[in-house]
Parts: structure tokens; sequence; C-alpha cells
């Protein structure tokens, strides 16, 4: 599936490296009350995420990503992980996820994220 004319394509495996630089997190810390530029990069981030996590979630276009769907509930991901989406730390990301405030297991004592919920988590930082 081609993306509509004027929207940007990139491969998946280009959002992961992406996502590991901490530049993308510093783009999204900086551009958090323009909500357009944030979610794009967010999604960027979640893409990269998804892709690392080798789910087969990430669909070849980081415009692709649903942060509503299934699939993306499918794809867990780590505190830390989960904090750089967020731009908070990842103790910041435990104590919510204790307290009941972002949906996560805990199997084995380490936490798992579903990326969506981190992304809403993240949206709800953002919205104040």
């Amino acid at each position: 599936m081609n993306p509509p004319p004027g929207e940007p394509r990139i491969s998946a495996r280009t959002a992961a490296v992406l996502a590991r630089d901490p530049a993308l997190r510093r783009l999204r810390v900086r551009y958090r009350t323009d909500r357009e530029i944030y979610d794009d990069l967010r999604s960027l981030a979640l893409a990269g995420y998804a892709y690392e996590a080798a789910t087969g979630n990430a669909t070849g276009n980081a415009t692709g990503i649903v942060i509503d769907s299934s699939a993306a509930d499918d794809c867990l991901m780590t505190a830390t992980r989960a904090a750089e989406l967020c731009g908070i730390t990842a103790n910041a990301i435990r104590r919510a996820a204790r307290e009941g405030r972002l949906d996560a297991r805990r199997p084995a004592g380490r936490w798992q994220i579903p990326a969506a919920s981190a992304a809403r988590y993240a949206e709800g930082l953002a919205d104040g």
C-alpha cells in the first residue's frame, strides 16, 4: 500500500535506527506542544520499536501504525523503551504501572508494556 501523495514513506528498519537515536527523543520533547509533529515523531518511534521487537507488527510504513489496533497491543516494550516513547524516566513508567495508571504486566519481575498502552499514556502526558 502506498501512502497518499505528499506523505513520506520510510522502512520499518529505518524507523528502528531513528528510534534508537537520542536525537529523536529530544525532538519529541522539543515538539511536545505541536500535536501534529509530536504524533508523527511518536509514531515513528513506535514503528521502530515494533520492528525491533520482531513481532511483525511494523507495516514497513511508519505512517501505517495504528495505535488503537490490537496489533499494537501485541507489541511489548520494556519500561525503558516506554519511557523513551513518553519522554519520561523509566522509574516514572514503573510507578505508573504499579499504580494502575498504565496497562502493564510483570512476568518474572520485569515490566512489559503494550506499545499501544505506552502511546496512550504518552498522549495523556502531552495533553497535560
